[in-house]
C-alpha cells in the first residue's frame, strides 16, 4: 500500500502525525524532523492503523477532529490494542481540553502550538533528556 510516505521501510519511526489538515502535518513534520525525530504523517485515521502496525512509532499525535475517525475514539482503540506495543499518545485540538481526555494517560496540546512546550512534552513522553533537541529558533509562521 502507498500512504504517501517518503521514508525507508527499515527505518524506525519516532512519531506518527495524524491530522486531516495538510498544513498542520507539514508544519509538525518540518518542526519535528528539525528536532531530530523520524516522522511520518497521514491525513486519514484509516491509513494510520496500518502505518502504526508496520512502523510501530513510539509516539502518535492525533487530531481529535478528523472526518473518517474521531481522534478520541482512535486513541481509545489504539490504547486497547494487544497486537503491538501501544505508543505514547498526544491528542491535538483547537478547542480546550475535552473532559473525556482529563482522566486519561494521554497528553493534550491545544492549537496553535507553543513550540517549546510541545517539544518538551514530546521529549518527556519519549523519555529523552532535554539536550536531545538542538538549540534553534523556529522562524515559521
Amino acid at each position: 500500500m502507498d500512504y504517501g510516505v517518503s521514508t525507508n521501510a527499515h527505518q524506525l519511526i519516532d512519531i506518527l502525525i495524524i491530522d486531516d489538515d495538510r498544513p498542520t502535518c507539514d508544519f509538525l513534520s518540518t518542526l519535528l524532523t528539525a528536532a531530530r525525530y523520524t516522522v511520518l504523517d497521514t491525513q486519514r485515521g484509516s491509513n494510520a492503523l496500518a502505518l502504526i502496525q508496520h512502523y510501530q512509532p513510539r509516539l502518535v499525535m492525533i487530531d481529535i477532529h478528523m472526518p473518517d475517525w474521531h481522534g478520541l475514539e482512535f486513541a481509545q482503540y489504539l490504547s486497547m490494542q494487544t497486537e503491538f506495543p501501544p505508543p505514547a499518545i498526544i491528542l491535538m485540538s483547537a478547542k480546550p481540553l475535552p473532559s473525556a481526555v482529563a482522566n486519561q494517560t494521554w497528553a493534550y496540546v491545544e492549537k496553535p502550538f507553543d513550540i517549546r512546550s510541545l517539544l518538551q512534552q514530546i521529549d518527556r513522553l519519549l523519555h529523552l533528556p532535554a539536550a536531545h533537541n538542538p538549540r534553534w529558533i523556529w522562524h515559521g509562521t
